[in-house]
């Protein structure tokens, strides 16, 4: 533990003095750089001298006229708006699907927004825009946010947000014509690994696309870590080739709901489920144990040339595939937190033999 420890303190020196370096070409930072308009009264009811309703909303300044003419003027007003596609509900959140024009190129291109209306996390949606923010200052690449907001009842509680965040693309360019780089929408690397059969594929060109993916990857996971951030949600579908500014291409995180920064025994447990979530996609996507030993070597070298594995980084890593442990050291780290007694009704029968645990849906 000592080891690892010290192992991230290692890096984390480096990683805190290029975030300053990686804001600068990033484009727009989380909220510091985007226009607010805080306050904005979206009721004209209020109630005996209490605080009248208030909506905050941030939108990219080079942006803000494309959302004034579309209406967005407000968080309530995108919460209203009912001709954006919606893919999925459920619980008063709203996944939801809509287009944009980027005024730098001129390009329509898509977006994405999460509404959440007075659901059990009405702030959801301003706490992945933070998420996001917290990603930024650590030079992680990440979606890029378009606007967020959120409103308040009389009573000052959040009843409802809104985050909305630009489809992740990457550049692409005609090898058979002439060699321009252009703008396309990704596909999560999941879903690019699945459909080119590019971990099970024994060619060697295929083998050295895999292998640079996973390099990205494991720098974006290591930069992420060393800022003491875990994902949470850490599979290879929150992954996403993106366009960098210097004109290259980096793996981005996405789906931030669940990024926590934490010390101490609560980071150890969530940074070994990160790396647990991973090994899982790969292990669905069938990696070979040559390709997964690659992941790991990237990880450890913090995305760079890849190192041999020490002693620890081999037994660590061999763990880290077996969920029973995973399983106790949370119901440890539940009773160091004080909640034992829920957590324990519910995982004791695995632990007694009575119960087979289902199979991961993802």
């Amino acid at each position: 533990m000592a080891t690892i420890r010290s192992w991230i303190d290692s890096q984390a020196e480096g990683a805190l003095l290029d975030a300053a370096e990686d804001r600068a070409v990033s484009g727009f930072v989380w909220p510091v750089d985007y226009v607010a308009s805080q306050g904005k009264s979206h009721s004209s009811a209020s109630t005996g001298g209490g605080p009248s309703p208030r909506d905050e909303w941030f939108v990219r300044p080079d942006l803000v006229d494309f959302f004034k003419h579309r209406g967005w003027d407000s968080t309530l007003a995108v919460l209203r708006d009912s001709l954006v596609t919606v893919l999925r509900q459920a619980n008063g959140r709203e996944i939801c699907r809509t287009t944009w024009t980027d005024p730098r190129t001129g390009q329509l291109r898509l977006a994405f927004v999460k509404r959440f209306h007075h659901s059990s996390e009405p702030s959801a949606g301003w706490d992945e825009a933070n998420s996001v923010g917290s990603c930024q200052a650590a030079g992680v690449a990440c979606s890029d946010v378009l606007a967020a907001g959120r409103i308040f009842n009389e009573q000052g509680d959040c009843t409802g947000s809104v985050f909305i965040t630009a489809a992740v693309s990457h550049f692409s360019s005609d090898r058979e014509g002439v060699q321009e780089p252009r703008l396309v929408e990704s596909l999560s690397l999941f879903v690019l690994f699945f459909q080119q059969h590019l971990l099970t594929n024994s060619n060697a060109e295929v083998v050295i696309e895999c292998r640079e993916w996973l390099r990205q990857l494991a720098r974006t996971v290591s930069q992420l870590h060393v800022a003491q951030l875990t994902h949470g949600d850490l599979y290879l579908h929150h992954a996403y080739p993106k366009a960098a500014a210097d004109g290259e291409t980096e793996v981005a995180l996405i789906d931030l709901e669940l990024l926590r920064r934490s010390t101490g025994v609560t980071f150890w447990y969530l940074w070994i489920k990160d790396l647990w979530q991973l090994r899982f996609s790969l292990d669905r996507l069938q990696a070979d144990a040559g390709t997964v030993q690659h992941w790991y070597e990237c990880y450890f070298a913090n995305g760079s040339i890849p190192q041999p594995l020490t002693g620890w980084q081999t037994l660590l890593t061999g763990l880290i595939r077996i969920s029973r442990p995973r399983r106790l050291l949370k119901l440890w780290l539940s009773r160091w937190l004080g909640r034992q007694e829920v957590i324990e009704r519910a995982m004791l029968p695995y632990y007694r033999g009575e119960v087979i645990p289902t199979t991961n849906p993802r």
